[in-house]
């Protein structure tokens, strides 16, 4: 560099450097993401690539609203499909009771049903707490058949 035409340099901070950075991608809607001092920022093209620029045009406020890509048939859930989700809720359900909880439905079961089999007796015991599950969220024993 030349002395007689000495250039001042502008020193910023590093976080005066991330809010310009982040300022000019919110102005030239580059920004795809951000959460927690993460921001992802998207060239134009590749937006327009991906499939992502209208998206990211509506959430900087500069499109309409493009349509869902999620066919509605795909929206759509059957009752074969709720019951297997139900199904799998109330067994996560059952594992996660407390032993203490379990016992205390299991020896009524036991006192009420002398003769049964050890597996007769888990069954009523997996029918009692699944019946109770149900109950508490408001679903009928058929729906969830």
């Amino acid at each position: 560099m030349n002395q007689g035409t000495k250039r001042r340099e502008k020193s910023i901070t590093a976080a005066q450097a991330y809010e310009a950075i982040c300022k000019l991608a919110r102005e030239h809607a580059l920004i795809c993401q951000a959460a927690g001092g993460v921001v992802v920022v998207v060239h134009p093209d590749t937006q327009r690539e991906e499939g992502l620029y209208p998206s990211i045009q509506y959430a900087h406020g500069r499109g309409e609203r493009p349509p869902s890509t999620i066919p509605p048939e795909a929206l759509e859930i059957t009752p074969e499909q709720a019951g297997r989700v139900l199904e799998k809720a109330v067994d996560q359900a059952m594992a996660l009771m407390p032993r203490d909880e379990y016992r205390a439905m299991f020896v009524p079961i036991c006192h009420a049903n002398p003769g049964a089999t050890l597996q007769e007796l888990v069954t009523l015991m997996e029918n009692t707490v699944r019946g109770r599950i149900l109950d508490g969220l408001g679903v009928a024993p058929e729906v969830a058949s």
